[in-house]
């Protein structure tokens, strides 16, 4: 059996220092102006120009790697050979990524468009490592590394919101993937030990970056 290793694709930051100083780097990049490619939606006349708050262009950034994690369920709930109880598992922890992206666009602005895509460079190594897998243990693996980082990524944001009413709701998000990553090895290895289900630390390792997983451009919402 080959495994997947989709916690070894790509760097992560360790340093939750890092990983904000990324997103705050990548909200420039989510500004609307010169970012935008012919044709983007640019500010209205006399409107000055748009730039999401630090807030905003976390949760645009966290919004975009859980429509890619609800992406990766999606495929896997295709594997051949996945019993109805481990089906029903996999399409609601798919589901659970859905409810996510709609709370983190719920701390979106007016002004900001929601965003509705998944994080791309997220969503093609998923895409790689996924599809037309027949092997059920590969599968469930993938998709507890994919947890895993997705783990981290919401320990290093948690402390990243400005507004205490957007850390809480964060707050109300981050045991999430830890507690999938667990059911998920559990069902690969029903017999194994259960302290190798549960981490004994949590910490920033192997989380998503704003550098290695760049979001799309943010976009001034249609409020006519």
């Amino acid at each position: 059996m080959t495994d997947v290793d989709l916690a070894a694709s790509g760097p992560g930051g360790s340093s939750r220092r890092r990983f904000l100083a990324g997103v705050a780097a990548g909200s420039a990049a989510l500004a609307v102006g010169s970012q935008l490619p012919l044709g983007g939606m640019l500010p209205a006349a006399g409107q000055d120009e748009f730039e999401p708050t630090a807030d905003e262009a976390l949760a645009s950034f966290l919004a975009g790697l859980a429509l890619a994690a609800n992406q990766a369920y999606g495929i896997a709930a295709a594997t051949p050979g996945l019993t109805e109880s481990t089906l029903n598992v996999v399409r609601s922890f798919g589901t659970h990524y859905t409810s996510h992206a709609a709370t983190l666009n719920a701390l979106l602005s007016d002004v900001v468009s929601p965003v509705n895509d998944p994080n791309q460079t997220l969503l093609a190594e998923v895409t790689g490592a996924l599809t037309g897998q027949t092997d059920v243990a590969t599968v469930l693996g993938s998709l507890a590394d994919l947890e895993d980082r997705m783990s981290a990524t919401y320990f290093e944001a948690m402390g990243g919101f400005e507004e205490i009413t957007d850390a809480g709701r964060m707050a109300t998000l981050a045991g999430v993937p830890g507690r999938h990553a667990t059911v998920l090895r559990h069902l690969i290895a029903p017999d194994g030990p259960r302290a190798d289900l549960v981490p004994e630390t949590q910490d920033g390792e192997g989380a998503f970056t704003v550098a290695d997983y760049p979001p799309g451009p943010a976009e001034v919402a249609d409020t006519a």
